[in-house]
C-alpha cells in the first residue's frame, strides 16, 4: 500500500489486508490494480498567506491496493497520459477553481470524492494538433521530472544542501506546470493574477 502526504509524493506504507479480506473484494482489488491517479480524499484547507485550499494528487504507477484516504481516478480515454491528470489536479489553478466554484469557499471538512472530481473541467486538447499535443507531451516530461526530484528528495541520507536545492528545483517545476496549466486553459493575465493571489498574503 502507500500514502500521500504531499503533492506528487507516493510514499510506502507497512499496512496490509488480510488474505482472505482480498478474496472476497476481487472485483474492487482487480480494479484498482492498474495505473491510476490517487488524489488526496480530505482536501487540505490553508490559512496561510491567504484562505485557500490545496489538493495533493500523485501518480500511482504499479497500481496498489487504496481504502476510503484517497480517491483513485482511472482515464476511459487513452490519449491523456495519467501524468497530464496529475499535473492538472496538482495546479494552483485546480485548487483555486475547485475551492471557488465546486466548494464556494466552505471552510469545513471538503470530501474530493468522484461527485467533486468531476466536477473539474478538463482542458479540450486536439491530439491531431501538434502545438496542443506538445503542450500535452511537455506536462506528461515535468511530471516524470518532479516524481524523479520526489523521489531524490526521500533519500533521508541526503546532505541539507542538496536538499534545499531539490526543494528549489520543485518550487522551480511546479511554476512552469502552473504557467503551462493557465496556457492550456486559456486564462488572460488578470485571470493568473487571481489565482496567484490565492497564494500571496494580503
Amino acid at each position: 500500500m502507500r500514502c500521500i502526504n504531499q503533492r506528487y509524493a507516493l510514499y510506502k506504507s507497512s499496512e496490509r489486508l488480510p488474505e482472505k479480506v482480498l478474496r472476497t473484494a476481487n472485483e474492487k482489488v482487480s480494479l484498482l490494480s492498474q495505473p491510476k491517479v490517487l488524489t488526496q480524499r480530505i482536501v487540505a484547507h490553508v490559512l496561510q498567506p491567504s484562505d485557500h485550499i490545496i489538493l495533493m494528487s500523485a501518480l500511482d504507477k504499479d497500481g496498489v491496493l487504496t481504502l476510503d484516504t484517497v480517491e483513485n481516478t482511472v482515464l476511459t480515454d487513452q490519449r491523456f497520459a495519467y501524468q497530464f491528470i496529475v499535473a492538472l489536479l496538482n495546479s494552483r489553478f485546480a485548487s483555486w477553481y475547485a475551492y471557488k466554484f465546486v466548494f464556494s469557499n466552505a471552510i469545513r471538512t471538503m470530501d474530493f470524492d468522484d461527485y467533486y472530481v468531476g466536477k473539474l473541467p478538463l482542458p479540450r486538447i486536439d491530439f491531431d494538433n501538434p502545438e496542443e499535443k506538445a503542450m500535452h507531451g511537455r506536462l506528461v516530461a515535468l511530471v516524470e521530472g518532479m516524481l524523479e526530484l520526489h523521489r531524490r528528495k526521500a533519500d533521508k541520507s541526503l546532505p541539507q544542501s542538496e536538499r534545499e536545492d531539490l526543494e528549489r528545483e520543485i518550487a522551480r517545476t511546479d511554476r512552469e506546470i502552473d504557467v503551462l496549466v493557465y496556457d492550456l486553459y486559456g486564462l488572460t493575465e488578470e485571470e493568473r493574477r487571481r489565482v496567484a493571489e490565492t497564494w500571496q498574503a494580503r
